[in-house]
Parts: structure tokens; sequence; C-alpha cells
């Protein structure tokens, strides 16, 4: 996943360190791949060159803040290579911090079909469905992060924040408490934890939070 942080011209990769699903999908070796080593037709190791350099200056856009350089970069890297689910996922970052909703969707469910079940990937799905108002949509995209990856605590905050939105205040509390259980130290979530112990009434134990969060 930062393959694309270093600049290099040639790189190898194992298959070990991709998802199952990605291999799964057929995408990779992806076509930056100029060598493949195989054992019994499956593919174990690839080799992949880097003329142009688009994914790497995007991913230092992304360092530096510059949102619609990382844009600009990504958007030629997935032109050129569109089964590059990192590319499309810094594009979904971009996007979303650009706030273009409506690219930043369409950017992320790209990189999930070259790249089944990425967390990143589904993260931006539901903040961008988020931000569109689609609250249910966004729900599913962070259950689904979750159903992937049970510590991810950023899916957990997010849909503790739409239960709160919905007045399910109860399940925002037991959301945001999951994901102070995966991070100790995410503030946020103590004091969205508070807010929905507030609502339910239970002030002392809402204090309790604030406390804690104060403490971070």
């Amino acid at each position: 996943n930062a393959r694309y942080d270093e600049d290099w011209d040639y790189a190898i990769f194992p298959s070990r360190f991709i998802r199952g699903p990605h291999l799964q999908s057929g995408s990779w070796p992806t076509s930056r791949s100029v060598h493949t080593v195989e054992v019994n037709g499956v593919p174990v190791v690839t080799i992949e060159k880097m003329k142009e350099k688009w994914a790497y200056q995007g991913q230092q856009a992304i360092k530096q803040g510059n949102w619609q350089a990382a844009v600009d970069a990504f958007r030629q890297e997935v032109a050129q290579y569109p089964d590059n689910e990192i590319a499309w996922i810094g594009l979904a970052n971009a996007y979303i911090n650009l706030r273009q909703f409506g690219p930043a969707l369409e950017a992320a469910q790209q990189a999930l079909k070259v790249a089944p079940d990425v967390e990143s990937a589904i993260l931006y799905e539901g903040l961008a469905y988020l931000n569109q108002n689609k609250l249910d949509l966004a729900l599913q995209s962070f259950d689904h992060a979750v159903r992937v990856n049970e510590e991810y605590f950023a899916a957990y905050y997010y849909m503790a924040l739409i239960n709160k939105q919905k007045q399910r205040f109860r399940e925002a509390y037991e959301q945001a408490q999951k994901a102070i259980e995966v991070n100790p130290r995410f503030k946020a979530a103590y004091q969205l934890a508070a807010e929905a112990l507030q609502q339910l009434g239970q002030t002392e134990q809402a204090q309790q939070y604030l406390e804690a969060a104060s403490r971070l």
C-alpha cells in the first residue's frame, strides 16, 4: 500500500503482501509489470517499472496538502494504468479534501473494482456518501470496512456519528466505545461517546468520557 511513497525506477513485489481479494480479482500483477515469476501458473512475484512518476508525484502532493496537484497527478496515472488501486485511492482522498464528493465516490469505487475490500477505499466511499447526506449508504460502507477489519476504529467512529445524526444514541455510544477500545487515544471518539450519553441522560458517565478526552 505504500509502494509509491518512495521514488524508484524498478521494484520487486511478492504476492504475499497483496490481499487475497485483490489476487482473486485477476488485476494483479498490474499493467506496470514488466516481468512476473509464476509457480504452477500462479504469479508469485512481479517486477514493476515506474517510467512515469505520476503516482509518486500524487503521493508527494498529498503529503504537502496540495490536493489539486494530487488530483492532476493521479488522473494521469489512472488514465494510463487504470488497474492502479493506490492511484484511485489517492484520487478519492484528494477529491474528498476538495469537497468534490461525486468524483471521490467514483474514484473509491474504481479502487474497489481493482482491489476488493481495500480498507481505505471503503472508508473514502463511506465519507463520500456521508458528505452527500446518503447516510444509509454511508453506514453500509463503514459496516463493510469493519467486517474487513474489525479493528478499523475510524469506521466505527463514523458509524457512531451517523447514528447520532439519526438520534440512535445507544448505537452511537456503542460504536464510539468500539473505536475507543481499538484506539484508546482517539480523542474524538470519547467526545462523541459523551455526547451520545448526554442524550441518553447518563450525564455522570458522559462526564467521565469528557474528562478522559481532556487528558489526551
